[in-house]
């Protein structure tokens, strides 16, 4: 049996887990480091003409998912300079590597 509690401050307990919605250290950082606008995004993902870096493909939905080439577990920021449109598979075979696919295109 499934028992989820949610709290005021927004906590979630899920059959005896805690759940927190708080930013990791690695999330405040990656901000300090640079952040990117969505026209920025938008930007980006229009040159690459919303298809994905690695296989080209059309994305379902139209819209990429935002993939940090440095990933911010390793160091990386959230700028735009460290961000690359990929497809949800690319992005989930991808992991928590560096891969720069924006030689690609």
């Amino acid at each position: 049996m499934k028992i989820i509690i949610v709290f005021e401050d927004g906590r979630a307990e899920y059959n005896g887990y805690i759940y927190s919605r708080s930013r990791s250290a690695f999330q405040r950082r990656s901000k300090d480091l640079g952040t990117h606008t969505k026209e920025e995004w938008l930007k980006l993902a229009a040159k690459y003409d919303f298809r994905c870096c690695k296989c080209g493909g059309e994305v379902i939905g139209g819209i990429p998912t935002k993939d940090h080439i440095m990933p911010i577990r390793l160091g990386g920021s959230d700028s735009i300079e460290n961000i690359q449109p990929l497809c949800r598979q690319c992005n989930l075979t991808k992991g928590n590597r560096y891969i720069d696919y924006r030689g690609n295109k």
